[in-house]
C-alpha cells in the first residue's frame, strides 16, 4: 500500500467527523426537543403533535409515539 493511499484513508476519517461552523450555528438557533417514547430530536414547529401533562408541553414524532404515551405517560415523564 503506497503512502499516498494511507494518507486517503486517514484524511477520509478526519473528515467524516468535520461538522461545518454554519451547521452548529443553525443547529443552537433551532430549539429542538425529545420525544420521550423513541428518543428523536424534533423541531417542535414541525411535530407530529403535541400534548400537555403535569404542566408540560411535550411533543411527538409519530401517531405511534403519541399513542404509547397516552397509555403509560408516567413511564416516559421524569
Amino acid at each position: 500500500m503506497s503512502l499516498s493511499t494511507v494518507i486517503v484513508a486517514l484524511n477520509s476519517q478526519t473528515l467524516r467527523k468535520y461538522e461545518p461552523e454554519w451547521v452548529k450555528i443553525e443547529m443552537e438557533k433551532k430549539r429542538l426537543v425529545t420525544d420521550p417514547v423513541c428518543g428523536m430530536k424534533i423541531d417542535p414547529d414541525t411535530a407530529y403533535s403535541k400534548v400537555e401533562y403535569g404542566g408540560h408541553v411535550i411533543y411527538f414524532c409519530s401517531r405511534t409515539c403519541e399513542e404509547e404515551f397516552k397509555k403509560k405517560p408516567k413511564k416516559y415523564v421524569k
